[in-house]
């Protein structure tokens, strides 16, 4: 009736399929922010598991798989010698590089991650449908933060690495981006 009346040109049947429309988009807008707080609350209690559970949840969304591989021992001391900082820029690798994937990318993508004499190691394959690299928007904070990387897409396979010494314990964050 609503959407009748600022819409008077609508038949009314379009009506109610605007109002489900309508509904719909509201009812995911909702749930997408519920999801964000959950997700910083799981990256703040664990910082690679609350990685690895949105990122699985974003790739099973879209019937896309994704795995992780990291030495148990290794990410435990990873996640105990982040900080907030370091934190921040590599949730932002995390997610803008997932993002380009599922939108350029196929099949099952892969993390190989390790943490060795203080220095983080992370290399992401997946098959691509895009043909050149893209311009990455974490790259200064990733650098301010002590650390490197490196893209290439040949034949239909791309390829990120990265690299960041960690300086020191880390500090219990109080929010995230």
């Amino acid at each position: 009736i609503v959407l009748g009346s600022m819409q008077p040109d609508v038949p009314p049947g379009d009506s109610v399929e605007s109002a489900r429309r309508l509904a719909r988009n509201v009812l995911g807008a909702l749930r997408d922010r519920i999801h964000e707080r959950e997700d910083m609350q799981l990256i703040q209690d664990n910082f690679m598991h609350g990685v690895k559970v949105i990122l699985n949840r974003r790739y099973a969304a879209v019937g896309r798989g994704i795995r992780f591989r990291f030495d148990t021992d290794e990410e435990e001391s990873f996640v105990d010698h982040l900080d907030l900082h370091q934190r921040h820029a590599l949730y932002a690798v995390f997610l803008e590089i997932s993002t380009n994937d599922l939108k350029y990318g196929q099949g099952i993508s892969t993390w190989e991650l390790s943490y060795r004499g203080g220095t983080f190691r992370a290399t992401f394959q997946a098959q691509s449908a895009q043909e050149t690299v893209g311009r990455l928007s974490f790259i200064k904070r990733l650098r301010d933060e002590g650390g490197v990387c490196s893209e290439k897409n040949e034949r239909g396979f791309y390829i990120f690495r990265l690299k960041m010494k960690l300086t020191g314990q880390r500090s219990r964050p109080s929010m995230l981006p």
